[in-house]
Parts: C-alpha cells; structure tokens; sequence
C-alpha cells in the first residue's frame, strides 16, 4: 500500500489543495481531495485486468470550485430535501435555504463540497486511509450546533473502498450524511441495480411504486428505497464490472440517474452513462453529545 500527496492547486480564496493518491499492489487506486473531501477518482480493473476510472470527477481544481453536481462529494449536514425549506426540532423553527423550489436540497446553497476539510493520513499492512475533518459551526446552514464531523477513507488490496462517518455535536441538531459519487461503469443500457427492495417512493411519478429486485436504470430513475437488504450491486456485464455495496448504519438509499430531467448537454457530457447511489438515514435526529458512526464499503464481485 502507497500513499502519495500532490499539490492540486490554489482555491480563489487562496487555499491551497492537496491530492491524496492510496494505489494498493495491484496498482489500483483511490484519489481525494482536502477541498470537499471530494472522491477524485477510483481506478480498478475489469474483469480482464484492464484500469478504468468508474466515477466522474473533474482534472482541475476549476471544476470542483463550481461542483452544481457534486461529484464525489460528501452531502451534509442533512442530505436529500426538507420539504418547505424548515424543521421544527425542541419546539424551535429553524429555517433554511430553499434552493429546490420551496424546499432545502442537501443543506442548502452552502454546500460541503465547496468546503476545507484537515485531513490525516494512516497506512498498514493491508490497507490506507485519510480522514477528513471539520467543525460546522452552530447555525451553519441554518442547523443548530457545532458538529464535529470527521469522513475516513480506506482502501485496501481487495479493490475496498470503504466510507465511514462519524459525528458529534454540542446540541440537539438534525444530520444525514451521505456521498454523492457518480458510478460510470459501463454504457448505462447495459447495467443493472440488483437486490433492491421491492417497494419504492418514485420522485418521478411522485408516487410509492412496486419494482423488481433488478432494475434497469437505462430511462432515468430517481427513488428512495426504504432497504431491506445489506448489500445491493452495481452490474455491467458488457464491461465485465460487478460492485458489491454494503451499508451499516444506513435504512435508505436513493438511486439517482437523471436522464429524463438534464439537458441534451449535460447528457454529452457522461451524465448518461452514470448512477448516483446514495446511503441515507430516515431518522436523523442526532441528539447532544450523542456521537453516531456509520459505514459503506464498495468492493468488486464477480459476474
């Protein structure tokens, strides 16, 4: 295992940036950056051996100062909407950004993608890791508390990359945690998302739907899954690439894909070859000097 730091450039604020590079003894790799605790990169073999980048990021500094998508970002303090852009937590309103429509998306126009995180570097035997740290003072984004938030990653010879959170705040707060990488690991009329529940809130159709274990994402899909299961996989069996994803901690996902609802430019751009699979928690209240853990590991599986 290797750990390699690159400068990656200067912010316009005048911060500088550091690339963190964890390549195993195959050779694949994971890459981060402090500016966001963004997911830059996973480079993995395919069935063949042959090395492929599977998520999309950008290659300067420049694209991930103005990330609308989010690429590889880490998604707080409270990830997916609230609806009317609110919450009442201990008899106390708090408002918040409604940057969707009358609501809140993913915490509002700051987000923590366009954020500085510390960041500390640990390396053994079988595997790497960096952490990723920072406090989100009492009122950011309109959420009470400083919250003290750290994210690890690790990477191992397995092709494992494993996300784990942790948080701890000085008040009662509302937290939902969860990254917002984009999946590119084949032409998306071919891949498939298998072991999924059977029931799903549709945000398309605005409705609970029935669906199949397996699904087809090449329409565009945007549903929340109330999980039943502790691992769900990525296919494409054109590229000969499975992923295995198992949750701790987590009791939803959404599975995201948003070719119906992107313009034919950002189509052109690889959104159509993408999916966006997000571990949420339903219950997000995260009392004082309560700290919670949790867990997403993705790792290779055979076709």
């Amino acid at each position: 295992m290797g750990i390699e730091k690159e400068n990656y450039g200067v912010t316009k604020e005048g911060k500088r940036v550091t690339k963190y590079t964890l390549t195993n003894g195959q050779g694949a790799s994971v890459s981060f950056l402090d500016y966001g605790a963004v997911i830059q990169s996973i480079i993995v073999p395919d069935k063949d051996g042959k090395l492929e980048d599977v998520v999309l990021g950008y290659d300067t500094l420049s694209g991930y100062e103005s990330n609308v998508p989010s690429f590889g970002s880490p998604v707080g303090r409270c990830a997916n909407r609230i609806s009317n852009a609110c919450f009442v937590l201990n008899g106390k309103e708090y408002p918040l950004d409604n940057n969707d429509a009358t609501n809140c998306l993913h915490g509002g126009f700051l987000r923590y993608n366009y954020l500085m995180y510390d960041a500390e570097c640990a390396i053994s035997q079988d595997d790497a890791s960096v952490s990723f740290s920072r406090v989100s003072p009492d009122g950011e984004q309109g959420f009470p508390g400083n919250l003290t938030l750290t994210i690890t990653y690790t990477w191992n010879d397995a092709n494992e990359l494993m996300i784990e959170y942790n948080a701890v705040s000085d008040a009662d707060t509302i937290l939902n945690i969860t990254n917002h990488s984009y999946f590119n690991i084949g032409d998306i009329s071919q891949i498939e998302v298998q072991n999924l529940p059977s029931r799903c809130y549709d945000s398309l159709q605005g409705k609970y739907t029935e669906v199949p274990a397996t699904r087809r994402i090449e329409q565009g899909v945007d549903c929340i899954y109330t999980l039943e299961k502790d691992k769900i996989f990525l296919v494409d069996k054109a590229f000969n690439r499975r992923i295995q994803i198992t949750h701790h901690h987590a009791d939803s996902i959404v599975l995201w894909n948003p070719w119906e609802k992107t313009p034919s430019a950002m189509k052109a751009d690889g959104y159509k070859n993408m999916v966006c699979i997000e571990t949420a928690r339903l219950e997000k209240l995260l009392q004082f000097g309560e700290s919670i853990s949790a867990e997403i590991s993705a790792l290779p599986a055979d076709i």
